[in-house]
């Protein structure tokens, strides 16, 4: 299995005859312009045209964003399967077809599909939190990924690691993505920050990963309103650090274009 750091919340996932992308968001800001990316991503909307599938998480833009969608060439698309979970409202369902994508398959929760040869995918909706969010497991030659991007799974964990089995790799959030408090709030933040490393340790003292891969937090709040947030965000170095003093994982630090192979 070989996973590709494109940005953000975002990897390429290739095993045997799949390349798997979840959740691109390539360029431009979200959120009515607050948030900008990082770092620059190498990845380009060109390079879709060896991408078999996209799996969206939910809807916040910095994970399904359509001014990136309407990017990607269109006969690129035509060849994509789109993979999501259900809804009711099926309004990612009906954009991507609208869009012109292939296929778009609605996933349904804990239940295995085989995208590929010898490639299976089972995706669940996180029902502790909000019910929009969910996570991704890759399977494939006795290699596990298991993607939880930011809906965390508190009070999943034991049950997705009975479904899942043995993680190999674990990509999480690693930092907050949301307004925390106003300007003065400062300690606030540092101990949500602190909580948000906690949750990281929980999940690998219970899913057991070889290795963790810290993501999903790639951005940076952008407007003169938002800019103070930034200053108490967790950093790469300090969440990798955590998790080689605390825990027997060994954290996978990625810039957009790294690559890294699990054998």
């Amino acid at each position: 299995m070989q996973i590709d750091f494109v940005n953000h919340a975002s990897i390429v996932v290739s095993a045997g005859d799949v390349r798997l992308i979840s959740d691109p968001w390539l360029e431009g800001t979200v959120f009515h312009d607050g948030w900008a990316l990082t770092a620059r991503t190498v990845m380009t909307f060109e390079d879709f045209k060896d991408i078999t599938h996209i799996w969206f998480s939910h809807e916040h833009p910095d994970h399904f964003f359509p001014d990136n969608l309407k990017k990607i060439p269109e006969a690129y698309r035509r060849r994509i399967h789109v993979l999501y979970q259900e809804t009711r409202d099926k309004k990612v369902v009906r954009f991507c077809q609208k869009l012109g994508f292939g296929s778009v398959t609605e996933l349904r929760p804990r239940t295995w599909m085989q995208v590929g040869e010898g490639v299976q995918i089972l995706n669940c909706p996180n029902d502790t939190n909000w019910l929009a969010d969910s996570w991704l497991c890759v399977r494939s030659a006795g290699q596990t990924l298991l993607n939880l991007n930011d809906c965390g799974a508190h009070g999943q964990l034991e049950a997705i690691k009975q479904v899942v089995g043995d993680v190999d790799v674990l990509a999480t959030q690693f930092s907050f993505a949301q307004w925390v408090k106003n300007t003065e709030a400062v300690s606030h933040r540092r101990a949500h920050e602190h909580h948000v490393l906690d949750d990281v340790k929980t999940q690998i003292d219970i899913l057991k990963p070889r290795y963790v891969i810290p993501f999903a937090s790639f951005s940076w709040f952008c407007t003169e309103d938002n800019f103070y947030l930034n200053a108490e965000k967790n950093t790469i170095r300090d969440v990798c650090t955590f998790i080689a003093d605390n825990t027997k994982s060994a954290p996978i630090a990625m810039y957009p274009g790294d690559r890294s192979a699990i054998g």
